[in-house]
């Protein structure tokens, strides 16, 4: 068994943590106090993400800086004993595989306790998967100086927008005035897809595996994503494993707002869920490629990958909009597409008056990064 850690810090860790542990659940059919069904044939993967004692099972994970209403109380910490906890969790893990962060870097917990939970739990040297809400567009140059304080971070950055994520709800969901927790069940949708290959069948997804995938170079470590189908229960379309493919690949269904045009790709993956044809994954990838309209970096040794997960089932939360369907699919997209989104932080960051000696560091760092994007896409595959 190789367990993951996953780290939660500040509010909006806290939300999409509790979004996610509760799809989680219905997943795995463990009951609110933890109780499983053992009597039913199920594979025992999903312990990667869950501990038994006495015949009840626990979430593998931490809170910090959780508001005070969180529904994982028992699990939360405050700063001090944060790391202590950390380590009882690996301590409790026979085969450690890896940690996954979530939080914002929009917000000073999220940046600021968010990098220095980070340093902890590099020190595993173990791989770390970044969940991180980045700022939306029209917010302040406040959040833009966390965002840079935070752009040294892990080995792949999973970058989410709640801009984004709320046009999807209003425009597939009919939601006019979607909430966080809407937002966080459609993050959780994500991530819960994202993490099935861990959780479910007899072939493990290691995450070094997809790190080492999706980050041919240490530092552009920052993914685009998206997830189809996701519909109101007023829909209804059926989609096809061809259909999904498609429309997974829209910009609309993006998770994050970013630049889409004449972009050089370093990675794309595709995974999928449930009842897929393996004919119509190939026959979505052969035209994608056919015209050329992803293209690659010539120096990038990794083209186009796809990973189908038949045995996790899907399912939704209660009371949500969302229409149950059979199959889905995401995609993580490392390109330059994701460059325009740390320019423009780093524009409203220059705008900012006072700068600290460390926010300087932060700010020469990100310009490292920008050149690094700009001179890795700069030679495409002709």
């Amino acid at each position: 068994m190789r367990e993951v850690i996953n780290v939660h810090v500040g509010h909006t860790g806290a939300g999409i943590g509790e979004a996610c542990w509760e799809l989680f659940c219905l997943e795995h059919e463990i009951s609110p106090s933890g109780v499983k069904d053992c009597s039913k044939e199920y594979c025992s993967e999903f312990t990667s993400f869950f501990s038994e004692s006495s015949n009840k099972f626990t979430p593998r994970a931490v809170f910090t800086h959780s508001p005070d209403n969180f529904q994982f109380k028992d699990l939360c910490t405050d700063n001090h004993s944060t790391e202590e906890q950390i380590r009882k969790q690996a301590e409790n893990c026979s085969n450690l595989q890896g940690f996954i962060l979530f939080r914002s870097i929009k917000s000073k917990s999220g940046s600021q306790i968010g990098s220095e939970v980070l340093e902890r739990i590099r020190e595993y040297q173990k791989c770390v998967f970044d969940i991180s809400v980045f700022p939306d567009k029209n917010e302040s140059g406040a959040e833009a100086i966390n965002a840079v304080l935070a752009s040294r971070s892990a080995d792949c950055i999973f970058a989410l927008q709640n801009e984004a994520i709320m046009d999807i709800c209003k425009r597939n969901l009919n939601i006019e005035q979607p909430t966080l927790k809407q937002v966080n069940m459609i993050a959780a949708h994500f991530i819960s897809d994202l993490t099935a290959g861990i959780r479910f069948g007899e072939y493990q997804q290691k995450m070094t595996e997809l790190s080492q995938y999706l980050v041919p170079r240490p530092r552009l470590n920052t993914v685009i994503c998206s997830r189809a189908p996701i519909t109101s229960q007023i829909a209804q379309d059926i989609f096809t494993s061809q259909s999904i493919s498609k429309l997974a690949y829209e910009p609309s269904q993006y998770l994050i707002r970013c630049n889409t045009t004449n972009i050089t790709h370093f990675a794309f993956k595709v995974i999928y869920r449930g009842d897929v044809v393996p004919k119509d994954v190939s026959i979505f990838l052969n035209h994608i490629k056919g015209n050329r309209t992803v293209q690659f970096a010539d120096w990038c040794q990794t083209s186009f990958g796809a990973g189908i997960n038949y045995q996790s089932k899907l399912k939704f939360f209660e009371g949500s909009n969302m229409t149950h369907h059979e199959r889905s699919c995401i995609t993580i997209q490392n390109s330059t597409g994701i460059a325009q989104v740390w320019n423009e932080i780093g524009t409203k960051f220059d705008l900012q008056q006072k700068k600290s000696e460390d926010l300087l560091n932060a700010r020469e760092d990100l310009n490292i990064l920008e050149a690094e994007y700009e001179e890795a896409g700069q030679r495409k595959v002709q």
